[in-house]
């Protein structure tokens, strides 16, 4: 019998050497989009502004993350916090069914927050690809019980996603995404 840390190895592998198709690229590119409007519309909302002026309070380093819809740029982490605030906060960003969420409002404020400015739109796209097959199998796996206890897979799934899909764009090893994965399930929920 396999261990479940040897399925975790092997599906991590796959995820970080895996070619998305084109069909799942074209998609990626749609779901893209969706939360790019979503994130615009929201951009004006006074709550994203009291977000982003929280966040520049913590303080700002030499090279900041964009945040979309804003000259002004902030840490890493705070972008991918504004970002996901940003693009959720109408509630009109996408949903999937396997997800049982909205796989793009953490997925692509964690890109954006990765991404260095000559990162390839390939190399993004396909790290998108591959965070949303691993919240997808992870939707599919916590089934609808899951948000019915009150958790949402949003929050839960999306951080182990979104520590996959990072992993991917940054180039790490399946070690290193294996603690970054570890790190972000400490913190899910």
């Amino acid at each position: 019998m396999r261990s479940p840390s040897a399925d975790w190895r092997t599906l991590t592998t796959e995820l970080l050497t895996a070619r998305p198709s084109p069909a799942a690229r074209a998609a990626a590119v749609t779901a893209l989009e969706d939360v790019v409007a979503s994130s615009l519309m929201a951009r004006h909302d006074p709550a994203v502004g009291r977000l982003v002026r929280y966040a520049r309070a913590q303080g700002v380093p030499a090279r900041p993350r964009p945040v979309l819809g804003r000259r002004d740029g902030v840490a890493a982490g705070a972008a991918a916090l504004v970002g996901g605030f940003q693009a959720h906060l109408l509630d009109v960003d996408d949903t999937h069914e396997h997800v049982r969420g909205h796989p793009s409002a953490v997925l692509v404020p964690t890109l954006l927050a990765l991404a260095e400015p000559d990162s390839a739109g390939a190399d993004v796209l396909d790290a998108y690809v591959v965070g949303l097959e691993l919240m997808a199998r992870l939707g599919r796996v916590l089934g609808p019980r899951h948000y019915e206890a009150g958790w949402h897979p949003t929050g839960t799934a999306g951080a182990l996603a979104g520590a996959v899909a990072g992993s991917r764009l940054l180039g790490l090893d399946a070690a290193t995404t294996a603690t970054a994965v570890s790190l972000a399930a400490s913190q899910a929920g």
